[in-house]
């Protein structure tokens, strides 16, 4: 029992340093001050204090005039983009060498540190001395940024602050103080942008940071190292560097048609004396930008077909009695346009489109109007069909491959080369090969995708530079059953009623319900009512 009793002695200290009743206002001997102080100190004399540092910094959390006291629950707030908490130090506190500790926790990613201790014996009055010390390390740059208290606790000794200095369970009225954070002298290197592409460039700017001053020299380095890799260059190579002021410098690449294809890294880098500071511009090797879209029938782009609820182009499949009937749209147009978006010019070209099962080209390649087609736009956004008579296939397996290569795009109709600006585009008309099959609506919706690959090369007979790009664009298949309105799969006395409910309208009309426009002719008439009496009772599930 003796045992049991001394184990229940501490929680009830415990309540007796952290509970704070509510309306208790002490009759205060005298008010201290909290501060935060250099390391060097342990008073609040020189209150605020600034701090500076490079690398690391330390704050001192003091005290200075307070009555007596057993218990402490203090937290620290920085900015942690500049000072981030990693450790707390009770090393000659004034709660005794070995306080009891509840709570000493650093969290970098929000720039706060906490510290909450006491001690079964109370400091004497006046108090004055060291509470703790947190360490922080220094992660940025700035100046005259503030170090301050924790704000939005109640029940305090600071109102709105997250100060606390007790004496039992009596909050002591206290002061606070903050300091600054300036930092060493400095500057910093930024870029912009700092992803960009091997034909265009990025602007190098250094700041000078708590009186920096100077003049920096520019270089850069680019990663990966490879045979013939792109250079860059600077408009000017020294940069003078003034107090609070910024100076800034144009970098470019430089490639050749001996550069191979692929994403560099330009690791650039300013100097002075013995301080050096770095950027990395990122830039994109692209010299083909590739896109692909899913329209209705025409020549050349027309409108898109339309979208289904999560944004993605969206096909029906028109089912009655679980056969196919139709697609809707009827046909469906695959166009891949292939830009000239870098600085060579390209002079052999290649596309292979892979497409989705059961999806085929319609009409056959030789048949008349055959379903591909390959056009040139110019700059002036003028465009000429130069569909080739042979250089375009489509395979006899399912799925189709549709292949276009253009070994000379010189001698095709276009009559020149593709240039910076220009584009060729490869259409494909499409249509669904089951039709007149049985198929089931609980298969669907089905994902669509097309394999798009784009080969440019800056040489004649497809030689050269080769640029590669992959990309995999889709369409979902949805099943719609010829007289269902509610969309339930099954065609009863409910769909009947809302083709009947909406008998008469068309399209922005009032009761118009594209629904039960069963027949898709932009108005719900006899034909409609039919089509649903026609279908009563069957089901495609």
């Amino acid at each position: 029992m003796k045992i049991l009793r001394r184990l229940l002695v501490i929680p009830l200290l415990l309540l007796t340093v952290l509970t704070i009743p509510p309306g208790v206002s002490p009759v205060r001997a005298q008010q201290g001050v909290v501060c935060l102080a250099t390391s060097d100190m342990t008073d609040c004399s020189s209150a605020p204090a600034s701090f500076s540092g490079s690398s690391s910094v330390t704050v001192a959390v003091n005290i200075d005039g307070s009555d007596a006291f057993n218990g402490i629950d203090i937290s620290i707030q920085t900015d942690p983009n500049l000072l981030r908490p990693i450790s707390n130090d009770l090393t000659g506190s004034l709660l005794g060498s070995n306080p009891f500790v509840l709570a000493s926790t650093d969290d970098p990613l929000l720039g706060a540190a906490r510290v909450a201790a006491f001690t079964f014996q109370p400091t004497t009055a006046p108090s004055t001395g060291r509470l703790f010390a947190v360490n922080y390390k220094v992660v940025g740059n700035t100046f005259d940024a503030p170090i301050g208290f924790t704000q939005g606790c109640n029940g305090t000794s600071v109102p709105g602050f997250c100060v606390t200095v007790a004496f039992g369970s009596t909050p002591l009225d206290e002061s606070i103080v903050g300091g600054t954070f300036t930092g060493a002298p400095d500057f910093t290197v930024i870029a912009d942008p700092q992803e960009t592409t091997t034909g265009a460039g990025s602007v190098i700017t250094v700041r000078s940071l708590n009186g920096f001053q100077g003049v920096a020299s520019i270089s850069a380095e680019v990663l990966p190292m490879v045979n013939n890799g792109p250079t860059v260059s600077f408009n000017v190579t020294t940069l003078e560097i003034l107090p609070f002021n910024t100076n800034a410098s144009k970098l470019s690449f430089i490639v050749t048609d001996l550069t191979p294809a692929q994403n560099y890294t330009a690791r650039v880098t300013a100097t002075l004396n013995d301080v050096s500071h770095s950027v990395d511009v990122f830039a994109l090797f692209q010299r083909l930008s590739v896109s692909t879209a899913f329209t209705h029938a025409g020549s050349p782009f027309p409108s898109p077909i339309p979208l289904d609820d999560n944004g993605n182009p969206r096909v029906n499949v028109v089912l009655a009695n679980s056969v196919v009937t139709s697609t809707n749209p009827g046909e469906v147009d695959v166009y891949t346009n292939a830009s000239n978006t870098g600085v060579l010019q390209y002079r052999s070209i290649q596309i292979t489109e892979t497409l989705p099962v059961d999806w085929v080209v319609t009409p056959p390649l030789n048949q008349s109007q055959g379903g591909a087609h390959v056009y040139f736009m110019y700059s002036d956004g003028t465009i000429r069909d130069i569909t080739p008579k042979t250089g375009l296939s489509v395979s006899n397996t399912n799925p189709e491959v549709v292949s276009v290569a253009l070994p000379d795009i010189r001698n095709t109709r276009a009559l020149k080369f593709l240039d910076p600006g220009e584009k060729i585009v490869l259409q494909v008309k499409l249509s669904y090969a089951p039709k007149g099959t049985i198929q089931h609506a609980r298969n669907f919706p089905i994902v669509e995708t097309v394999v798009v690959q784009v080969t440019g090369f800056t040489e004649q007979l497809l030689r050269g530079f080769q640029s590669d790009i992959t990309q995999l664009p889709f369409f979902t298949a949805y099943a719609k059953v010829v007289g269902d309105v509610n969309g339930d799969f099954k065609v009863d006395i409910l769909d009947v009623a809302l083709v009947a409910y909406s008998f008469g309208t068309k399209k922005n009309q009032a009761r118009w319900n594209a629904a039960a426009d069963i027949n898709s002719d932009g108005v719900i008439d006899i034909l409609d009512v039919a089509l649903s009496a026609y279908y009563f009772g069957t089901s495609d599930w």
